[in-house]
């Protein structure tokens, strides 16, 4: 059982500059930009980036009305009550919050356990996201066969490496 709370009062009527705002700082705070790499299953030399931007929040409530906010930007996400998160998974999605939400500059990922991406800021993440974007568009149906531009990597620790040094200023 949850104690009754609420966001504030005054988000239902605020208008977008200011929920942008708010919602950068909570997902600064109690989010994460998750980027897993897994090889294809049919393909040997094909990987597959799974990309997922994350608000951890156990108070079922709260995940509601921080899924309402993100609504009026307009931008789609869906809760696990289970898990505790809201997520945002959609490419539209997930440019739109790049575009017109992120998190704050300077905020590291700690990462739980041996996070690959451990040191990097979020907002680097949120960059690869793009990075990976503007190559699928490059590659059109290309990059449905055999991970096309993928083949010149052999390792998953490749990969990793190549994607923090395209971010690296």
């Amino acid at each position: 059982k949850f104690p009754e709370t609420h966001l504030p009062l005054e988000l239902k009527s605020a208008d977008k500059e200011i929920i942008r705002h708010f919602l950068k700082y909570a997902f600064t705070c109690d989010g994460s930009a998750g980027l897993s790499l897994q090889k294809g299953a049919h393909t040997k030399n094909c990987w597959y980036f799974q990309k997922r931007i994350q608000l951890a929040c156990k108070h079922p409530g709260l995940l509601l009305e921080y899924q309402e906010l993100l609504r009026k930007l307009p931008i789609h996400s869906r809760i696990s009550i289970r898990q505790g998160k809201l997520m945002i998974e959609s490419r539209e999605a997930i440019e739109k919050f790049c575009k017109e939400i992120g998190v704050l500059d300077g905020v590291k990922v700690c990462g739980k356990g041996n996070s690959v991406w451990k040191g990097l800021e979020k907002n680097d993440i949120l960059k690869i996201y793009q990075f990976l974007y503007k190559i699928s568009d490059s590659l059109g149906k290309e990059r449905f066969f055999g991970g096309y531009w993928m083949k010149n990597f052999k390792t998953k620790e490749e990969i990793i490496d190549f994607l923090r040094n395209s971010v690296e200023k």
